[in-house]
Order: C-alpha cells, then sequence, then structure tokens
C-alpha cells in the first residue's frame, strides 16, 4: 500500500485538523475462506471491491468558563476505508452506510473526502459547543469501517464507535457487515435461519466460545468470569443484539458492553468456524459461501 502525502489543515476552531489518504488496499490481505474450497474463495482484481484509506482528525483545547487555568479537551476522529469502484452494487451499498452513520444522510455518497470531512466539522462544532455549555471535562469521538474479508461472493467490514462526553468511562460499540457482490445487498440477522436465535445448539457454540475466550472451563466458570450479568444455559443465554457478520475464518458474533458482562469486559467477540456454523445459516448465507 503506498501512503500519499499527508496535508495538514487549519482547523476552523482553533484546533488541529489532520488529513490523510491512502491509495487502494491489496485484496490478499483481507482473502476470506469457505467450508467448501471452491472458486468461491478467489478475489481476483477484475471483482476485487478497490478501497481509499480516509483519515480525518480534530483536535482542540479550549479554557474553561469558571477556571481560566484548566481546559477542556476534545477530538473527533474517522477512520474509514472508502470504496472506490465504479457501477458496483456493493461499494455503493458501503458508501451509504458510511455516509448513513456519519451524516444521518439517506442518499448514497460518491466522495469520501468530502463525506467525512463534512461530518466531522459538523460533529465537532457542536461537541465544542455543549462542552462549553455543559462544562464537561472532555469530548472525544471516534468512527472507524475497515475492509476485514473479501472473496468472490462477498465483503465484510468491521465498524467501531467510541464516545466520551465526561464521566468514569466512554461508550464503546462494536459491530460488522457483511455484503452481497452480486447485488449490494448488507446482510443483518438473515445471515441466519429464522429460529437461530432460540435454537439451543447454537447457543452451545456460543457458549462454548466465550469460554475460551475468558478462561473459563464450564459454564459455571463462565457465568463466574462474566459477572453473572446473563442465565449462562442453552435455554436462556441471549445472542447478541447486534447482527453477526461473515470473516475470513467463520462466522462472528460481538456483544456490546454491559450486554453480557461488565464495561471491563469491553466488547467480547467471538469466531465461530463455518463448518460448524453451516446447520445454522440461511439458504443466502449458504449461497454467499458456494454451498
Amino acid at each position: 500500500m503506498k501512503n500519499r502525502k499527508q496535508r495538514v489543515f487549519p482547523a476552523a476552531l482553533r484546533g488541529k485538523a489532520i488529513w490523510a489518504l491512502a491509495g487502494a488496499f491489496a485484496v490478499a490481505s483481507t482473502g476470506c475462506k469457505s467450508p467448501t474450497g471452491n472458486a468461491q474463495d478467489s478475489t481476483t482484481a477484475a471483482n476485487a471491491l478497490a478501497t481509499q484509506t480516509i483519515l480525518y482528525e480534530l483536535n482542540d483545547s479550549v479554557p474553561r468558563k469558571d477556571d481560566k487555568a484548566a481546559y477542556i479537551h476534545f477530538s473527533a476522529k474517522a477512520d474509514v476505508d472508502w470504496p472506490t469502484n465504479d457501477n458496483d452494487k456493493a461499494a455503493a451499498a458501503v458508501r451509504s452506510h458510511i455516509a448513513a452513520t456519519l451524516l444521518n444522510a439517506a442518499q448514497p455518497a460518491s466522495d469520501g473526502e468530502q463525506t467525512v470531512r463534512q461530518a466531522l466539522d459538523t460533529l465537532f462544532s457542536k461537541m465544542r459547543t455543549e462542552a462549553l455549555a455543559t462544562g464537561a471535562p472532555g469530548m472525544e469521538r471516534y468512527f472507524s469501517y475497515k475492509k476485514v474479508c473479501e472473496n468472490g461472493t462477498y465483503v465484510s467490514f468491521e465498524e467501531k464507535n467510541y464516545y466520551y462526553d465526561g464521566g468514569a468511562n466512554g461508550n464503546e460499540q462494536a459491530s460488522g457487515d457483511t455484503y452481497s457482490k452480486a447485488d449490494g445487498k448488507r446482510f443483518g440477522f438473515d445471515l441466519l435461519k429464522a429460529d437461530a436465535a432460540n435454537n439451543k445448539a447454537l447457543k452451545r457454540l456460543l457458549l462454548d466460545a466465550l469460554q475460551k475466550k475468558f478462561g473459563a472451563a464450564n459454564d459455571a466458570e463462565l457465568a463466574k468470569a462474566i459477572g453473572d450479568f446473563v442465565p449462562v444455559n442453552e435455554d436462556q443465554f441471549p445472542l447478541p443484539k447486534q447482527h453477526p457478520y461473515f470473516q475470513k475464518d467463520g462466522v462472528t458474533f460481538v456483544y456490546q458492553p454491559y450486554e453480557i458482562a461488565s464495561h471491563a469486559a469491553g466488547t467480547p467477540l467471538v469466531v465461530i468456524p463455518f463448518e460448524k456454523m453451516k446447520p445454522f445459516l440461511s439458504d443466502e448465507a449458504l449461497n454467499l459461501l458456494g454451498e
């Protein structure tokens, strides 16, 4: 990956704006697997989703109204892989999602630099106004949308959001999306069969994966490790509120803070291999895997 020269802009809000661009990623670094080992696994230059990394960051510090010796610090940062393909349904769907998330805009966006900069400039101005009005010790926003996996039939992105408005802890959220290259569909829970949420066998897979993640030997130890936030059994353990998505080694499930564990646990993420997940995947999901 060849990096373009970084440019520094004077921030309109007396802070510093950092704007960096990078060229299209090599697709080999995000190749995906499927349980069949067929031609669906390959990504060629002709069908690859080319992306440009767009990084934009704003930082500022202003004196507090009640104490000129103390400062309020706030920052906003976005780091996205912006698809650059023309006449590509998956690329258009990804661009629309980024624009909707950053700008609450329903219309598709074509200019990544303008979209990201407009969103952060607007957000930063609101943060500054709110911080000065409320006397918050600081504010921070972070958004990323990064390509993590791609093959001939689908491409997946991971999304991270972080908010801090003062207080003991910030608010972190993590999720992911899988898009069909054929029609640009962004999959949600329809990657799974309709009855997956109540399937004990699927919950058993989740519990086993979480045991490994938290170093627990059984369900009782897992319950203790996560602080008894939720019932740890195949009947009552919940699937994540965020929909699953494909990574190169399997289906990814991610829980948000306080969903099954304390804030200290962050966003627990597990990946269940495709072979184990096939009985729980919808027909559309299996088609993406070449089944």
